[in-house]
């Protein structure tokens, strides 16, 4: 008796395999994806999207966001189907996603918006060191880089925040019609206090350490003007 086939290429060998073939396409088709499903989708309810209200909806329409493999449809494509907002975004570079696509940070949805995590997982995770906050016209420097997302992004607004300084660091009171609004003059993001130079004014040393005068003694009334005459009164070059 000859043996010397593989078990699987007898007649017994190919009638099992086409049976479990057959019983396998029947489990997939009365369970739908759930055989290669990496995870439930998110339920959380949003506006609706074509009578859709959330991704768990379309649990068991894979195609809704995966297009088949001989497919040149990309799945960013099929997200902005249904979320076409974000598609508008895309055309304007002062929007989040707009400044995002200028940036040649396109097509890669899930980076920032990943599924199957479960009902209940975020959709929004966004990874602070791969972020390309530059694109945005605000590159994070100094202590910008290493603060939370959350103390400038509250409640979770992510576009057209305002970048100006005052905008998260409100003058103080000293400040008030004293000083200019462009607050890197004296301050970096490296360090708040400030480092301002004060100039050479009476050409010989720092006006600080002239003759022990107080910042009031030259700068009585605006900081942004000066004045020599509560020393010299008539004559500001006599010591």
């Amino acid at each position: 008796m000859d043996n010397s086939r593989l078990g699987c290429l007898t007649r017994s060998g190919l009638y099992i395999s086409f049976l479990a073939a057959i019983a396998f396409f029947i489990v997939m088709i009365v369970q739908g994806n759930v055989l290669y499903s990496p995870g439930a989708l998110n339920s959380q309810q949003g506006k609706s999207l074509g009578g859709v209200v959330s991704h768990a909806a379309i649990g068991g329409h894979c195609e809704a966001c995966h297009a088949p493999f001989w497919s040149s449809t990309g799945m960013a494509s099929l997200c902005i189907n249904c979320h076409t907002e974000i598609a508008a975004e895309q055309t304007d570079s002062q929007t989040l996603h707009g400044a995002l696509d200028k940036g040649g940070i396109n097509g890669l949805c899930w980076t920032c918006h990943p599924e199957h995590g479960g009902t209940n997982a975020s959709l929004t995770l966004i990874n602070p060191p791969n972020f390309p906050h530059n694109n945005l016209g605000f590159p994070l420097k100094g202590k910008h880089a290493v603060i939370r997302c959350s103390a400038c992004h509250a409640n979770n607004v992510y576009s057209k925040l305002p970048i100006d300084c005052l905008s998260c660091h409100p003058a103080p009171a000293s400040h008030v019609g004293q000083f200019p609004t462009t607050c890197e003059t004296c301050h970096t993001s490296n360090d708040w206090n400030a480092t301002f130079n004060h100039p050479k004014s009476c050409g010989r040393v720092d006006c600080l350490n002239h003759h022990r005068a107080t910042c009031a003694d030259c700068h009585p009334s605006n900081y942004s003007e000066s004045t020599c005459t509560k020393c010299h009164r008539n004559n500001p070059g006599q010591d």
